[in-house]
């Protein structure tokens, strides 16, 4: 019987498979899934001579470690080893992370990239005839729930400035670095976040009609690249501006509303557009726990 924990919970696998792990046995039952609440704050701290204490410079979410826990239950040896090969098979070690994808009990979906990091054992000690407990360690780079659903904003360049790409902050937990999709042609252009100030600036650079620009801002990629070729153009990006690569992002509603606003607002401004010329700003809603 499944785990009242959750509705439903399922790998999407290296191989683009999805694996159900349900009330069936089909490889295995899902009994618990630990680690999966508040992601681990660490404070960045500085010490000076003459300072009692510390300063705080703020903080960052550490790695998320999880575990896995599923029972394994059939009617004899024989399928039991069939379903431990599948096991073996969907947390064996990947290049690329497995999705673990959940549905509450309420009935929100929410996925978190991870890798297996650690031992799958099918320990003989544990067995009680064909039955027994497995355990998964799971380790995600980003600690972040994510909502598996891409959104995608589009919006027509052909007048500028454009004020606002808007994404509405309320109900996120965790910020998202959004992947931006540029189509020419546009010369000059800025993008920026209006209420922070945060701006990728291309003064002196056209993006010719037809080509569309890809500015990745995600950690681990923060590249320009041209999307007919994959040629990098991070080498147009105005040097007083590369920097925001780091910090341009979508905020989370509890951040959004320090600076005063409910909404995430990306205004791009330039010259030379014509109806051709869009933006499509892409990312996902985001949050600090299951």
């Amino acid at each position: 019987m499944l785990a009242k924990h959750l509705s439903a919970l399922s790998v999407v696998a290296e191989d683009g498979n999805i694996y159900n792990l349900y009330s069936g046995q089909n490889p295995a039952d899902f009994l618990f899934l630990d680690g999966a609440g508040m992601a681990t704050v660490r404070r960045i701290t500085q010490r000076s001579p003459l300072l009692s204490g510390v300063t705080d410079r703020g903080f960052r979410l550490e790695p998320r470690k999880m575990t896995l826990g599923l029972f394994l239950s059939q009617i004899d040896e024989p399928t039991a080893d069939t379903m431990r090969d599948r096991l073996a098979y969907i947390f064996g070690p990947t290049l690329t992370a497995l999705q673990l994808r959940a549905t509450r009990l309420d009935g929100t979906v929410k996925a978190i990239d991870c890798y297996v990091d650690g031992t799958v054992d099918f320990p003989q000690s544990d067995r009680l005839g064909a039955s027994h407990k497995v355990l998964v360690p799971l380790y995600a780079p980003d600690p972040t729930w994510y909502n598996p659903t891409r959104q995608a904003v589009t919006q027509s360049l052909a007048s500028l400035p454009v004020t606002g790409t808007q994404i509405p902050a309320a109900g996120l937990t965790a910020d998202d670095w959004p992947v931006i999709e540029v189509t020419g042609p546009i010369t000059n252009m800025v993008i920026n976040h209006a209420q922070v100030g945060d701006t990728i600036d291309l003064t002196g650079a056209t993006i010719p009609a037809l080509e569309t620009w890809e500015f990745d801002l995600r950690p681990g990629y923060k590249t320009v690249r041209r999307m007919s070729d994959l040629a990098n153009r991070i080498d147009k990006i105005t040097a007083s501006s590369i920097r925001y690569f780091g910090t341009l992002r979508v905020l989370n509603q509890k951040l959004a509303a320090s600076y005063g606003f409910t909404y995430n607002s990306f205004t791009v401004s330039g010259s030379g557009t014509t109806g051709a010329s869009s933006i499509t700003t892409r990312y996902y809603k985001r949050y600090l726990s299951l």
